[in-house]
């Protein structure tokens, strides 16, 4: 039986790298082809999926407002206050909540700095690497089964992880993957009742779908467990078996600990093992750092359209001041 190795790590999703051929022949790692981008999900834009998954919240939130609006026009009614209620003081949320939070930030603690907060997440599926690929050792066909059950899986594990979409990308060059975004929400406990009744923080919605801190199955040198690692080691599990139904087993290294039965001198000693994740880690690191860098440009082009319009609306309004002015002194 054919082993393969599976990676899965968390990072910066990017719709248009992700889904957007056009905008992916741009990209000097992509070498277009006509099925280059695989779907497993009838692509939909993220804004218009987000923003039906937050209406229900925003009318229960507007509702309430209502409420406190009303409450207040019976106090005053009743003497209890003296000045009437402003409408302006219970404003209703709007329902485009992915143009209002897209830009959000957070502060960053441990490296004492403002940091982008994601609207939504991505998480990046490899089986492989290049030359598994190239050698044949696994087929498009393989890859891109394998890719669809453990999507099916994910969804069917974490009900506060909404999947947005999924992509496996042919037209890289690079080891078989698949980049799964997805928008963590779920219904707040009732001690959090501040803003909207959804929440929408990553490690809350993980402990909501029951997961603790692990170590990493694949990985042993974590510093401490972290329930990351609890999701991460669930899809490792769900790879694993999708890949046996293709006739092909996940290595995990030296795996006579995780199945006795098992001859692990087939395997590679645990330090190999390692390093080849580590390696493996770094490209797809490599690879969350360019669509980081990717976002950035994006959003700056936007500031300098923006700036651009600003500036232009502005020497406008002053060429017209200036005319004024002249024709005010010439009928002088």
């Amino acid at each position: 039986m054919k082993e393969l190795s599976v990676t899965i790590t968390f990072g910066m999703g990017n719709e248009a790298h992700n889904h957007d051929l056009e905008y992916r022949e741009t990209l000097e790692h992509v070498h277009a082809r006509e099925d280059g981008v695989v779907e497993l999900f009838p692509y939909r834009p993220y804004r218009d999926q987000i923003n039906e998954l937050m209406r229900p919240y925003i009318d229960e939130y507007n509702a309430e407002r209502d409420r406190r609006l009303q409450a207040a026009w019976d106090r005053y009614n009743a003497g209890e206050l003296k000045t009437k209620p402003r409408k302006r003081d219970y404003k209703h949320m709007d329902y485009d909540y992915y143009s209002q939070h897209e830009n959000d930030e957070y502060y960053n603690q441990k490296e004492k700095r403002k940091e982008p907060l994601p609207i939504f997440r991505s998480i990046i599926l490899g089986i492989g690497d290049k030359a598994d690929r190239k050698k044949g050792r696994i087929t498009e066909a393989q890859a891109i089964k394998i890719f669809r059950e453990a999507v099916a899986d994910f969804q069917k594990d974490n009900p506060a992880l909404h999947v947005l979409g999924a992509a496996v990308h042919l037209d890289e060059v690079g080891l078989y993957h698949c980049h799964l975004d997805f928008k963590p929400l779920y219904d707040k406990t009732a001690a959090d009742s501040r803003g909207l009744s959804a929440g929408i923080s990553f490690e809350e919605a993980l402990e909501q779908c029951g997961y603790s801190p692990e170590q990493s199955i694949i990985n042993g040198r974590d510093k401490a467990p972290i329930r990351f690692n609890g999701l991460r080691n669930k899809m490792y599990r769900n790879m694993e078996r999708a890949m046996a139904g293709e006739g092909l087993r996940l290595q995990y290294g030296v795996s006579a600990q995780k199945e006795p039965g098992k001859d692990s001198s087939h395997n590679q000693a645990l330090e190999d093992w390692q390093a080849i994740q580590d390696a493996a880690r770094s490209r797809l690191e490599n690879e969350n750092r360019r669509l980081q860098r990717e976002n950035d440009a994006q959003r700056r082009f936007m500031e300098t359209v923006k700036d651009r319009e600003g500036r232009s609306m502005l020497d406008a309004y002053e060429a017209r001041k200036a005319a004024q002015k002249r024709g005010q002194e010439w009928s002088r």
